[in-house]
């Protein structure tokens, strides 16, 4: 091996003309030559010592900071806040205790705790009011359509993780999820009614068409097909009532041609002037009273959002 000078070590030996294993080889005749490497050794960081430290800065900073009002903070800006505020107390109480490396630390972190003072918490109320209607509609599922529901069941179910987590909550976030509900509740539609299309076609199930004319026959049976389709169909809305009271009307006179040619009637058919018995919902032209605006409706979405907000206040 190869002496190394105070600060070095030695590494290995090189060379392009000898065979080196193990930094050991055999030196041949000859002029050859072999390279010693060294490297320089590490000299490890000293640790700083506790003594004499700057702590004007910290004390500026924290004489800011302490006269603040953070009390309304969010939960985790509030906690690191506070925990700023005690770090930089006990420096400043025993100064010659820490290093001034630990010194910046703790200005650094009270600088970020009063940059934190924005960090309100956010005033849940109009979220609660949605989160209070978006449960209303959960438990009448059965009247809605099931297009656009799962939009629901999902805002929903984001804004009530909100509303459990509102004391660290901004506004900003608090909104946000608001709107979202919003517009998911919003683009909910009621199922149309169907009440006198489903009594039509209970009494159409027992027309006896013997005795009608080929034509009328044809025109019930298409009459008959086409409701049928209309009454299975679960996508239609109080948007699409029309099309329920267009299929009940046509229904209805197609039965009424088949009297009217002379064909018999069943024994338990209405008189044609009569309407099946409804049930208690609402009648085809009426649109219950809580159809909530379309969406991108912005006149009827501020006036639904206003109602919303005045009951907060009632």
């Amino acid at each position: 091996t190869q002496a190394a000078a105070e600060g070095w070590h030695f590494v290995e030996w090189q060379s392009e003309t000898v065979t080196v294993t193990d930094n050991t080889f055999v030196m041949p005749e000859g002029n050859v030559t072999v390279t010693a490497v060294f490297e320089k050794d590490e000299t490890p960081e000293p640790t700083p010592e506790p003594g004499d430290v700057i702590t004007t800065l910290l004390k500026d900073v924290y004489d800011k900071a302490v006269a603040q009002d953070y009390s309304n903070l969010i939960d985790s800006a509030k906690a690191y806040y506070e925990n700023a505020l005690a770090q930089a107390e006990a420096i400043l109480d025993n100064p010659s205790a820490y290093t001034q490396e630990q010194v910046e630390e703790a200005t650094d972190q009270l600088f970020i705790a009063v940059a934190m003072l924005d960090w309100v918490k956010g005033d849940p109320a109009m979220l609660q009011l949605l989160v209070e209607r978006g449960d209303q509609m959960m438990a009448n599922a059965d009247k809605y359509v099931e297009t656009n529901w799962q939009q629901l069941v999902g805002a929903l179910d984001a804004a009530k993780k909100t509303l459990a987590d509102a004391s660290d909550s901004m506004q900003y976030e608090m909104d946000k999820v608001s709107e979202v509900l919003l517009e998911a509740i919003l683009a909910q539609r009621y199922k149309a009614d169907k009440s006198i299309l489903e009594g039509l076609l209970a009494e159409a199930e027992t027309v006896d068409t013997t005795g009608a004319s080929e034509v009328a026959v044809a025109t019930f049976r298409t009459a008959l097909a086409t409701a049928r389709a209309v009454m299975a169909d679960a996508t239609l809305s109080v948007d699409d009532q029309a099309k329920v009271d267009e299929a009940a009307a046509a229904l209805k006179a197609a039965m009424d041609g088949l009297t009217a040619g002379g064909a018999p009637e069943t024994t338990d058919k209405p008189e044609a002037s009569e309407k099946p018995e409804s049930t208690d919902k609402p009648q085809a032209t009426e649109k219950p009273a809580e159809k909530p605006a379309q969406t991108g409706d912005s006149a009827q979405l501020m006036l639904y959002v206003a109602a919303l907000g005045a009951a907060v206040v009632a």
